[in-house]
């Protein structure tokens, strides 16, 4: 999960954040930049941006004022006005994800929810799909294997990225979800595994909505 907090130059923001406090405390006139959280090892990234709205920019984009050349005698450049800080390595939160999965050719196959529980690295939790493709549910079984209906699901979590089984306890048929989340999408490609090897796949994206 990535928290950010915006700041101006000229009017402070500074908002807790009821995930994990990270707070923008200060920006001073000698451009320090100051914040707290309340969890005491952490890695944070500074981004910048001239709205306060974005779009937000790391700075090694910075690289358009190092050389300025002008054929006018009125100038303007974007410059850095807004601050955030980006937790780069907050833990994920648990929460219900609103799902769309896709076939290869983007055509939307499934949609449904997922509810997903970690501890350290372990997921679990359950899902519930439909199928809103073209044919029937009956005849879709051979497009996107066991994901219609409801069940139990597995998985890990290695700090940047899921893995996760939709069929729970099953050694052979299984649909696999395998993404990367950044606090508030989970996104990536599924596929459909069998004993004699993956028979299709496509990809997923699953919004977080709610805590």
């Amino acid at each position: 999960m990535k928290i950010r907090i915006a700041v101006s130059l000229y009017a402070l923001l500074a908002i807790a954040v009821s995930a994990a406090d990270v707070t923008i405390t200060s920006l001073d006139c000698h451009g320090q930049l100051t914040w707290t959280n309340t969890v005491s090892n952490a890695t944070y990234r500074v981004e910048w941006a001239s709205s306060a709205t974005g779009p937000w920019q790391q700075f090694e984009a910075l690289t358009n004022l190092s050389r300025v050349q002008a054929s006018n005698t009125t100038v303007t450049v974007t410059v850095p006005m807004f601050y955030r800080v980006v937790w780069t390595d907050a833990p994920p939160q648990p929460g219900r994800f609103a799902y769309q999965g896709f076939n290869p050719e983007g055509i939307l196959l499934v949609t449904g929810r997922l509810d997903l529980e970690w501890a350290t690295n372990v997921v679990s939790g359950t899902w519930a799909f439909d199928y809103v493709g073209p044919g029937s549910p009956e005849t879709a079984g051979r497009d996107i294997g066991p994901q219609i209906g409801q069940g139990e699901l597995e998985g890990y979590w290695d700090g940047s990225r899921f893995l996760i089984n939709l069929n729970k306890g099953w050694a052979d048929n299984n649909v696999f979800l395998d993404g990367v989340y950044d606090g508030t999408i989970f996104q990536g490609p599924w596929g459909w595994s069998t004993f004699g090897g993956e028979r299709t796949n496509g990809t997923f994206v699953a919004h977080r909505i709610t805590p």
